[in-house]
């Protein structure tokens, strides 16, 4: 913890790592949808990029090395080592002095900036790998991934506005998205023929009357309302398996947690449907503090088969 240099990677790691797990968080709301992945993963993806050529703005290296340029001014700019100090430990070793001096890091720290490069490429790297689905440039051209990058056919944001460039758009994705669910498609009633007629239509109304709303709130108007369900019903077979398409697997992560937090050594002869009801309360009822158990309480005593409470009196609960 004495090198200059060391530490301030280290401060840079935190950055990095900050920025990973802003996404990570993205990822893990139930209610993340295929467009918010893809601008998030682009984001990072960007954000490291930036990473490489300078600190990031307001981050941890910004800071630490505003604080050793606030010590170099604190001791009047003369040049040093062993006075530059970090949570009361002296910087003996590294470039503490060099980055203290405030220039690019390039310029006054060469060690520094190598590994920050290397570690931003290799990092880019392998998000490019992890997430080559949601991508444009795919390393993994196999069909479940492209169909998952066709799917971005749908997002109304990204359509062009001119028309005949709006007819010809997502066509041939929507073709491959049809052959690609046909089995599911076919046994739901879906005729594909009509879907590619219908796609055609949706997209010059979508285009008309619907260019200014959200995706959700677009694709609720047009899966609950009338005459949309009807005239899309075929199209909007795709849209449906989109909106249900798991973005990562936190959603399950959490029904086995709230398995094994429920059904637990002490609660083992649970029924199955007792199980399954106490999961989904876990996963998709309010939160705790906002749940009223009163009426809940007040029903659960005043019924069933027997009495459960002889002397039960309501108005405790009133």
């Amino acid at each position: 913890m004495e090198d200059g240099t060391f530490v301030a990677f280290c401060h840079f790691l935190s950055d990095l790592f900050s920025s990973i797990s802003n996404f990570s968080l993205q990822l893990q709301k139930n209610d993340v949808i295929l467009p918010q992945a893809v601008s998030g993963i682009e984001s990072l993806l960007a954000t490291i990029e930036a990473m490489a050529a300078s600190p990031k703005p307001d981050g941890k290296l910004s800071e630490f090395l505003a604080a050793m340029k606030k010590q170099r001014q604190q001791r009047g700019g003369e040049p040093g080592v062993g006075t530059f100090k970090y949570q009361e430990v002296t910087l003996s070793k590294g470039e503490a002095a060099k980055l203290a001096e405030g220039q690019p890091i390039s310029q006054c720290a060469p060690r520094l900036p190598g590994a920050i490069v290397l570690t931003c490429e290799s990092t880019v790297k392998h998000l490019k790998n992890r997430f080559s689905s949601l991508l444009e440039e795919n390393t993994k051209d196999t069909p479940t991934a492209k169909a998952v990058k066709c799917f971005n056919v749908f997002s109304h944001d990204s359509w062009p506005d001119n028309r005949l460039e709006l007819l010809n758009h997502g066509v041939e994705e929507v073709n491959f998205l049809l052959q690609h669910f046909s089995t599911v498609l076919d046994r739901n009633g879906c005729n594909k023929e009509k879907a590619k007629e219908e796609f055609q239509f949706m997209k010059m109304t979508i285009n008309t009357s619907f260019k200014d709303k959200s995706y959700l709130g677009l694709w609720q108007v047009m899966t609950t309302k009338e005459p949309y369900c009807s005239d899309f019903a075929n199209i909007l077979h795709l849209v449906k398996i989109m909106l249900v398409l798991p973005i990562s697997s936190a959603v399950c992560e959490r029904g086995f947690s709230s398995v094994n937090r429920i059904k637990s050594d002490v609660r083992s002869s649970l029924h199955t449907e007792t199980v399954e009801d106490l999961i989904r309360i876990s996963v998709e009822g309010p939160q705790l503090e906002d749940y009223d158990a009163r009426q809940d309480v007040k029903q659960w005593f005043s019924q069933g088969k027997r009495s459960r409470r002889p002397n039960y009196m309501s108005w405790p609960l009133e």
